[in-house]
């Protein structure tokens, strides 16, 4: 139990440092607070990915990733082009309300996650003995937190 706690404190450390999204404001709509986010998130993922230097097969993989993104960038156009202007405001509200609705999935699970590398901390100088049940009803909070029930129990579309 120690380790699959261990294991998720780890993915805290590391993954959660990447992306670190600020909590709504009393004040602020749900769609400026997704314009946030999104501007937010722009900033951090602009970078293009580093390019492995390794002579023709990087000049390759690149060519390929480029093709990849044309391709992709051509469709998204033809599909933009043939919906009218009510279809796309409603299709922009639609991914406005999906991305609000992830945003607090994730920083629900991330509340979780944050919880149980708190109370993993304060039980890592117990005994063995007592420690063990703390684990288990650690793991158990976190496998019947609201947040982390909603995720797991979703339907995959």
């Amino acid at each position: 139990m120690k380790h699959m706690i261990h294991e998720v404190i780890l993915l805290e450390k590391q993954y959660w440092q990447l992306v670190d999204i600020p909590p709504q404001e009393l004040t602020e709509s749900s769609n400026t607070y997704v314009l946030k986010i999104i501007n937010l998130l722009d900033e951090k993922g602009g970078q293009p990915p580093p390019i492995k230097s390794g002579g023709i097969a990087s000049l390759l993989g690149a060519t390929m990733i480029n093709v990849a993104d044309r391709t992709k960038d051509q469709n998204l156009h033809e599909q933009i082009r043939t919906k009218s202007t009510d279809e796309l405001r409603k299709e922009c509200d639609r991914l406005y309300i999906e991305l609000y609705k992830l945003i607090r999935k994730y920083l629900g699970l991330r509340r979780v996650v944050q919880d149980l590398t708190e109370s993993f901390q304060d039980t890592r100088f117990y005994p063995i003995v007592p420690r063990y049940p703390l684990l288990k009803t650690m793991i158990k909070r976190v496998l019947r937190a609201p947040a982390f029930a909603e995720i797991c129990h979703e339907v995959n579309e």
